[in-house]
């Protein structure tokens, strides 16, 4: 990405460079062929039409820059996108097999003594808290990775 910026921007240099030579060649080619004066004329038309070229290739470049950078923010963008949503259902499908772990260890303790239930919901609470801490955390990895 870099090498292709670095690539337009010598380019759009070089366009510019040749515009100021001809704008400076531009009195010699006219004041030495002034006694023939449809010479001069032909000579103006043809630099106004090289310069017209060049503004031409220069505005293309940039305009080429601007939607590739507009590309790339879309990109950007749909990555983001994209990612939120698969962590979102990640995260819900994970909740939702823990719930389900916990229902059917809860229906088995069902019979057991109350304090054993008391420890299971303790530790149910511990999980769903680190579940909370990995979303987090996993949430300023994606983020810090997209900015990078």
């Amino acid at each position: 990405m870099k090498f292709v910026n670095s690539l337009l921007e010598l380019v759009k240099q070089l366009l510019f460079f040749t515009l100021k030579i001809l704008e400076l060649l531009q009195s010699d080619l006219v004041l030495p062929l002034n006694f023939l004066q449809y010479n001069v004329l032909f000579s103006n038309t043809l630099l106004c039409l090289l310069e017209m070229v060049h503004y031409a290739s220069v505005l293309k470049f940039l305009f080429s820059q601007f939607l590739q950078f507009f590309r790339c923010l879309l990109k950007r963008f749909n990555n983001l996108l994209v990612s939120f949503f698969l962590i979102h259902l990640l995260f819900l499908f994970g909740g939702i097999f823990f719930f389900g772990i916990a229902q059917l260890v809860l229906k088995l303790l069902n019979d057991i003594q109350v304090s054993v239930s008391y420890l299971l919901v303790v530790v149910f609470n511990i999980l769903i808290f680190f579940l909370m801490l990995a979303s987090q955390i996993l949430y300023c990895l994606v983020f810090l990775c997209l900015d990078g």
